[in-house]
């Protein structure tokens, strides 16, 4: 009986690692987001905000930008975006709350959201719109994609994070 109940347990085990290594291991935003190509973007969109100490008190404002195809920019940040791999966290798998953070001089966050028109899902059904996107919230990273969010991380991450920063607050 005791043996059966350790290879009960072996199998189980086995399982619920599998599952994690399944789900935590690294995927681009096409594996991610099926059925949809960012290289097919019309433009890329979003926000920014970086924290600066100038001696009066912290407001934050976020500064808007809209790169289109013809901008040089444009093919940098598919670029950056395509290739780059990202894993799922766990703690995707418990409630999420919201998020604060206290900024210091240098810290930033932004939001990048990838237009596609005309994107065909298996379903059949046709989408055109924001349908991938991508938000740094001061380090931490999540992928918005049809109703699901991800928290994610990626090789390098801090130094990618201000790569697409340095991007998109380009002026």
């Amino acid at each position: 009986m005791k043996k059966i109940k350790k290879i009960i347990f072996a199998t189980l085990f086995l399982i619920l690692l599998v599952s994690v290594l399944i789900y935590t291991r690294p995927m681009t935003l096409a594996e991610l987001c099926l059925g949809v190509d960012i290289t097919q973007s019309v433009s890329v969109r979003g926000d920014f905000f970086l924290a600066t100490s100038d001696g009066a008190p912290s407001v934050e404002t976020t500064s808007p930008f809209e790169i289109y195809r013809d901008d040089e920019r444009f093919g940098q940040i598919i670029e950056l975006f395509e290739s780059r791999k990202f894993r799922r966290s766990l703690v995707n798998l418990l409630p999420q709350g919201t998020k604060t953070h206290l900024t210091k001089d240098g810290d930033f966050k932004w939001d990048v959201m990838f237009e596609i028109n005309d994107v065909e899902f298996p379903d059949g059904s046709v989408v055109s719109g924001t349908l991938i996107s991508v938000n740094n919230f001061f380090g931490v990273l999540e992928v918005h994609f049809d109703g699901d969010v991800w928290r994610c991380t990626t090789r390098d991450k801090k130094e990618w994070l201000s790569d697409v920063m340095s991007l998109i607050s380009y002026p």
